[in-house]
């Protein structure tokens, strides 16, 4: 069952758009929560305009494809950058699988929905750029991203608020400290048994010595 839930804002003044306020997805409805307390956003609207595309793809009506359809992007957001200066965002909220320009491992289905969605985001920045906003399209990877290191765009995060940076501690150098020589451990003495047991080895090991050295002996002097 797909995903649908209704968004009360808390802030009720920035929100420019109509009621009820319907989140299609769990990322919608956080990405709403995010709008909704962030202090520089300023308004926000979600489904905002109807874009009219033509549909590359056959549809019942149009069988041969190239039929005129709508598009309804996501939201539209006018926030402050950390200039100062107001700008306002056309958004469109896709997983990351579906926005990748990556065609390797493309799948049909999937090269079949890339093509319609590149028709409806053509649409989507013509519109754009007629009124003078820009359209962005985040995924899961921009949408859960610290947008503190990324100063020229607008990133959310999880939390609501500003992002939080942690200051960085200079590193303070430790003294070394000299490492003591080791001393070498002096040898223990081998036990009873292990003397015996080397006794007895050298033994025959000399015993054989003996005998090879007494048969070549008698050897030469067979010669």
């Amino acid at each position: 069952m797909a995903f649908k839930n209704i968004y009360s804002p808390t802030n009720p003044d920035k929100y420019k758009g109509d009621y009820p306020i319907i989140a299609r997805s769990s990322w919608e409805f956080e990405f709403m929560t995010y709008l909704d307390h962030h202090p520089d956003v300023a308004e926000w609207s979600s489904e905002p305009v109807k874009i009219p595309y033509t549909n590359p793809l056959p549809t019942a009506r149009n069988p041969e494809g190239n039929g005129q359809s709508i598009y309804i992007p996501d939201f539209l957001v006018t926030y402050l950058d950390r200039a100062g200066n107001q700008r306002t965002k056309l958004i469109e909220i896709k997983p990351l699988a579906q926005a990748a320009e990556d065609r390797k491992r493309e799948s049909a289905s999937a090269a079949i929905l890339r093509v319609k969605n590149e028709a409806k985001w053509g649409a989507a920045m013509q519109w754009a750029q007629r009124r003078g906003v820009d359209f962005l399209v985040m995924t899961e990877a921009d949408l859960y991203a610290n947008h503190a290191n990324r100063v020229d765009k607008f990133h959310p995060i999880k939390m609501t608020g500003k992002a939080q940076v942690k200051k960085l501690q200079p590193k303070t150098s430790k003294k070394k400290t000299t490492a003591k020589p080791k001393t070498a451990k002096p040898l223990s003495k081998p036990s009873r048994k292990a003397r015996a047991k080397a006794k007895a080895s050298i033994s025959r090991v000399s015993a054989i010595a003996r005998s090879r050295r007494v048969s070549k002996v008698k050897k030469a002097s067979r010669r």
